[in-house]
């Protein structure tokens, strides 16, 4: 429930309808938005209003064809938020 970051590289060949819901948030973005980062197929929710850390976002990226990175981040803020999934780097897969 604080601000942190969870990383984790898990078997999967599409990506998944949702993500986890939080309830403790106030808000959700809604729908996934739907994009590509670096070229890989990724969906991304964003929550406001959590408890322990203002926002929480889901990211999935499909990095090859079986599996899937999947990065929560867990901000005060937006902006910090953003810079954080910048920075994730998947190499070797």
């Amino acid at each position: 429930p604080a601000p942190g970051v969870f990383v984790g590289l898990i078997p999967g060949e599409k990506l998944p309808t949702q993500v986890p819901q939080h309830a403790a948030c106030e808000k959700s973005s809604g729908r996934p938005i739907r994009d590509q980062q670096d070229g890989d197929d990724s969906m991304t929710v964003i929550f406001s209003g959590c408890p322990g850390a203002d926002v929480m976002v889901e990211r999935v990226i499909r990095v090859n064809a079986s599996q899937l990175l999947w990065v929560q981040v867990r901000s005060e803020d937006r902006a910090t938020a953003n810079r954080v999934l910048d920075s994730v780097t998947t190499y070797g897969v």
